[in-house]
């Protein structure tokens, strides 16, 4: 562990991104995450990050500029998700990396940046019982580049909910909705029409959705979506009730 924790501070050392209003959040070696991330009134941008090990002896210790990956989380849509899905592990603080992994669950998630292309720029940083100091050095310069080329407009395209819904409600199908927003994919997207006042997209979308839900209940007996669709029903009552305003 000693030694992973230098590599992460000369990593983190590295990649400039306080000057951006980033923090930084301890690497945990058990669930291999590190996380870099920003604050706002209305949301926070994430970058989590991951290294390739041997358990048994952390020789060698390797990283690629692709395992950084970036999401968002929008305050509103979380904070009236987990009215009706809670999430269990609401600390009052994070410590670590994995603590705010599992307070914040994101709304959606980076698919724009490149895919991972193992040998291309992927390093060793610790070999043979020896800390390669150069190369933590080079590769931890390449991601402060990549991050802020690949992740960083990311963060810009998607500044606002009015971003989310301009951009991949109103111009996606909703069957291509679950490879952005991963968890809860169709309840954030109405929560989101609903807080950007896109009447048409949320009225057509609700009634289409409800009823292919509830003809898989009743007429394929898929028994397992009734929690399903009674979370459904009371996220659309609250929402046109307009309770979720006394939120915001």
């Amino acid at each position: 562990m000693e030694i992973l924790e230098k590599i992460d501070d000369l990593i983190t050392d590295n990649i400039k991104l306080d000057e951006f209003k980033f923090s930084h959040l301890k690497y945990v070696e058990n669930n291999d995450i590190g996380i870099f991330y920003r604050e706002s009134d209305t949301k926070i941008d994430i970058i989590n990050y991951s290294y390739g090990y041997d358990y048994r002896d952390y020789d060698p210790i390797t990283i690629a500029k692709e395992v950084y990956k970036s999401s968002i989380r929008f305050k509103k849509v979380e904070g009236i998700l987990e009215i009706f899905i809670p999430n269990n592990y609401n600390f009052e603080k994070a410590y670590n990396a994995i603590d705010f992994f599992l307070i914040n669950e994101p709304t959606l998630s980076n698919i724009y940046s490149p895919p991972a292309e193992v040998g291309t720029i992927y390093s060793n940083l610790y070999y043979n019982k020896e800390l390669l100091i150069n190369n933590i050095v080079r590769i931890a310069k390449e991601c402060n580049s990549f991050i802020k080329q690949h992740h960083f407009s990311f963060f810009e395209n998607f500044s606002t909910l009015q971003d989310i819904n301009d951009k991949i409600i109103e111009k996606q199908e909703w069957s291509e909705w679950n490879k952005i927003f991963l968890e809860n994919t169709y309840f954030k997207a109405i929560i989101i029409m609903k807080l950007c006042n896109n009447h048409n997209k949320y009225n057509e979308f609700t009634t289409m959705y409800k009823l292919r839900i509830s003809d898989a209940i009743y007429k394929r007996e898929r028994d397992d979506l009734i929690p399903y669709y009674e979370i459904l029903i009371k996220l659309m009552d609250y929402l046109e009730s307009g309770k979720y305003k006394e939120l915001i």
